[in-house]
């Protein structure tokens, strides 16, 4: 909101918490001017820990961390349970900015006053207004659409353009950050701290130059792979020329008559010690190549690749449609949402629900499964919240299996976008592998349908990716609530919109051809 001239520079920065075995950033070096950046990267890479140093809320170890700007720095989190301080203050004040930026932002004191009432979404709005009227050099924003629907995401977007100074996202709304930001913060995690690479693009172009970045750097390791064994195989040669030069020095020394010519002898000799020197001058070059080749490789990063393809024997159903509403009702309690529903999911059938925030689309997918023509257990459903209770179960099932069969549960993970070997490692899983391995779990069982309600909460980005990858890819029938429309339009053919009582169809494959 304030001046453009602002900055906030990165100058060999290195953290590690107070006891931590492992140095989380090391040397980091980072330049950010006024306009929006992304920030993304898997669960783990350090984000939360990122923001909280550009913040200031955490100290770097070794470096500095310099801000250029005189205005305040505001951080907004996800959760919108309570106001705050900032948005009390807000809420109070009459001044004709505050009263100007209210008033776009459709922004009301009464609200604020019945905060318990109001829905996430409307409390996100009043944060992110708060945040502006603070008029904030550098602003903070983590999952900010987290709970928004279409209208709220677009709302969210133009509000966040009238904030001037330097802005800091995290988010894996890909719609947001292709929308908002100028460039694009990735942090990865090596096999020892975390690297950052900055490019000078929105998500989805920093996405393709990325992918380019990282095939370069798997030929050019594919490369020196290919000059480390063909020296590895010289080396072997050339030690075992020089050894069958110092057997045959040794035979022809034990060979020697005394009636040889000294002179022959002496030739013969010296022959036989150059070639030695020579074989042994061969295996040093050789060796010291070798270990230019081992230390070029060791420079070289290893991309670990997962969310290959989704490989599961299928079984179509027998009945089709899988599930129909043939004049039900959609109710929440008393309180009639759409009435008349004449619906069915066929066998084959991708279909999107949606509508806004309290439209009745989580009650619509629970409806669909009172509704069905096939037996529960060869439909997965997935609601919004998992209960302790079905994770434990499913981690149970999973302990259980035959090595075989967990060995194949693992590969459709991996299909997914995470790493088997972090779910067998003992832990309890997060909310996001469980939800992967329940789909997985669904899919080893050759189920006929999925029926997902937001199924990428708790996701970070690659997760989504490999999530998406993986349902694309699924041949049975999908019944999807998402608020993300890039993962929607990716998955599903055809929509179902709740809205004014009643329920649309509109099949987009129609508009396609």
């Amino acid at each position: 909101m304030t001046s453009t001239q602002v900055s906030v520079r990165l100058e060999l920065v290195t953290f590690s918490y107070p006891r931590a075995i492992h140095t989380l950033f090391r040397g980091l070096d980072l330049h950010l001017e006024a306009g929006w950046h992304g920030l993304v990267g898997p669960n783990g890479a350090g984000k939360s820990t990122f923001m909280s140093l550009l913040g200031g809320a955490l100290e770097p170890t070794e470096g500095r961390i310099v801000r250029e700007f005189e205005g305040p720095v505001v951080c907004c989190e996800q959760r919108v349970e309570v106001p705050g301080a900032l948005v009390d203050g807000a809420a109070q004040r009459w001044d004709k900015e505050a009263m100007r930026l209210k008033s776009r932002l459709d922004l009301d004191y009464e609200g604020w006053t019945r905060w318990e009432t109001l829905s996430p979404g409307e409390r996100k709005r009043w944060q992110i207004g708060a945040a502006l009227m603070a008029r904030p050099d550098l602003l903070l924003l983590d999952e900010p659409t987290n709970h928004l629907d279409a209208e709220g995401r677009a709302w969210l977007v133009e509000a966040l353009r009238l904030h001037r100074g330097i802005g800091v996202v995290v988010s894996h709304d890909r719609e947001l950050l292709d929308a908002l930001c100028r460039a694009t913060v990735w942090l990865e995690p090596g096999p020892g701290e975390v690297a950052l690479t900055v490019y000078p693009a929105a998500y989805s172009a920093a996405f393709d130059m990325r992918a380019l970045r990282i095939a370069g750097e798997v030929r050019a390791r594919q490369k020196a792979e290919a000059v480390r064994d063909r020296l590895q195989r010289a080396t072997i040669e050339a030690a075992e020329r020089r050894q069958a030069t110092e057997r045959s020095l040794s035979s022809r020394s034990r060979m020697t008559s005394v009636r040889d010519n000294d002179a022959r002898s002496m030739a013969r000799k010296e022959r036989a010690l150059d070639a030695s020197a020579k074989a042994s001058r061969e295996a040093g070059v050789v060796s010291r190549e070798l270990a230019k080749a081992d230390e070029a490789l060791r420079e070289l990063p290893i991309h670990k690749a997962l969310g290959r393809a989704l490989l599961v024997d299928f079984e179509p159903s027998p009945k089709d449609p899988l599930a129909s509403l043939t004049g039900e009702e959609l109710k929440a309690g008393e309180r009639v949402l759409a009435g008349e529903l004449r619906l069915a999911l066929g066998r084959r059938e991708k279909i999107a629900l949606t509508g806004p925030n309290g439209a009745g689309k989580s009650t619509l997918l629970r409806l669909m499964m009172r509704h069905l023509h096939v037996p529960e257990e060869r439909v997965l459903y997935l609601p919004q919240e998992l209960t302790e209770a079905r994770i434990s179960a499913s981690m149970d099932a999973l302990k259980a299996l035959h090595p075989d069969e967990l060995g194949e549960l693992m590969n459709i993970v991996a299909a997914l976008g995470t790493d088997p070997s972090k779910l067998l490692g003992g832990a309890p899983p997060s909310p996001g592998e469980a939800r992967k391995i329940m789909l997985a779990q669904a899919l080893h069982q050759r189920v006929y349908a999925l029926m997902l309600d937001e199924p990428t909460n708790h996701l970070d980005l690659p997760s989504i990716e490999g999530l998406e990858e993986a349902l694309a890819a699924y041949p049975g029938a999908l019944l999807l609530v998402s608020h993300d429309a890039r993962f929607r339009r990716r998955v599903t053919q055809t929509t179902w919109r709740i809205g004014e009582g009643r329920v649309e169809v509109e099949d987009r494959r129609e508009d396609e051809e």
